[in-house]
């Protein structure tokens, strides 16, 4: 029995074994059914197994008051929500600029070095199902939560996208896909701190905006093989900018939501996620903005 306030008072009930305590001060009711019991704002004892309290703690093996906080502790591994949601997002943010770097460093190759340009264009359709193989690949690793193969493979594929990548560099002008490159990064830096700051639900936005993208790859693919219209073309680029830099600001808002709920044990492969997905955004609309504003040479 815990000693309490001279304020405190018993009653019996029910001609049952239970007994209710009640503190005045503190407002702490304790029901006994047993000779364990753990401590919150209510107890709740079941025998000598323990069982849970209002708030879902374990007693286990009569060893109460185990000190386990729900918020602040996962499986006995003290943690700070703040501090993971922090950590998750600064480390999904490295992935995107290691994997662009890959990506621009693995492109580079190709002009420099010949054998690399031959490998890669002798067999460029064979490269682009392999892209589309290793990616599916590390998403499927990801939803397997299996963290190691899943980085492994999207470093694949951020070199294997670079390879297919350098083809711009044989379309447009070098300059223009500077200047390209460094809009593209403004608006997705913009658009990413819009998503991490707005109190707008952008849950539904997300999900309009995915629905409106598979009818952009559809109306494309009928454009490149039928239609042959080149202000289609134009159309879907524009319709396709302002899907990327929606799901830009919807992503890095899922990022921020899944970071603040995660557990130590999820930190990386939910870094690992949003930092593939954030990559894709990127890739995707710096592709259409160089479509629109790139100079192709002559």
């Amino acid at each position: 029995m815990r000693n309490e306030d001279n304020n405190n008072y018993y009653s019996d009930y029910d001609n049952s074994s239970s007994n209710q305590y009640s503190n005045n001060n503190n407002n702490n009711t304790y029901n006994y059914s047993g000779n364990n019991y753990s401590n919150d704002n209510r107890y709740n004892y079941y025998g000598n197994d323990g069982g849970y309290n209002n708030n879902n703690y374990n007693n286990y093996n009569n060893n109460y008051n185990n000190n386990y906080n729900a918020s602040n502790y996962y499986d006995g591994t003290v943690y700070d929500s703040a501090e993971t949601q922090s950590k998750i997002m600064t480390r999904s943010f490295i992935i995107v600029l290691a994997a662009l770097l890959v990506t621009a460093i693995s492109a580079s190759l190709v002009l420099v070095s010949k054998s690399i340009e031959e490998m890669v264009f002798s067999g460029f359709t064979a490269w682009l199902v392999l892209e589309f193989a290793v990616v599916m690949g590390s998403s499927f690793a990801i939803a397997k939560r299996k963290t190691v193969l899943a980085a492994v493979l999207f470093a694949a594929y951020s070199v294997i996208n670079g390879l297919t990548l350098s083809v711009i560099f044989y379309a447009y002008d070098f300059g223009s896909i500077q200047e390209v490159f460094l809009l593209c990064a403004g608006m997705f830096a913009g658009m990413a701190v819009i998503g991490a700051t707005t109190r707008i639900n952008l849950t539904k936005m997300g999900s309009i905006l995915m629905m409106a993208l598979w009818g952009v790859i559809l109306v494309t693919l009928a454009n490149i093989f039928f239609i042959h219209s080149s202000g289609i073309d134009l159309f879907m680029d524009y319709v396709g900018v302002a899907i990327f830099v929606g799901l830009t600001a919807y992503d890095t808002q899922k990022m921020k939501k899944l970071a603040s709920s995660g557990e130590m044990s999820d930190m990386n492969i939910i870094a690992l996620y949003c930092g593939m997905e954030l990559y894709l955004d990127f890739i995707n609309l710096f592709l259409r903005l160089l479509s629109i504003f790139g100079k192709q040479k002559n």
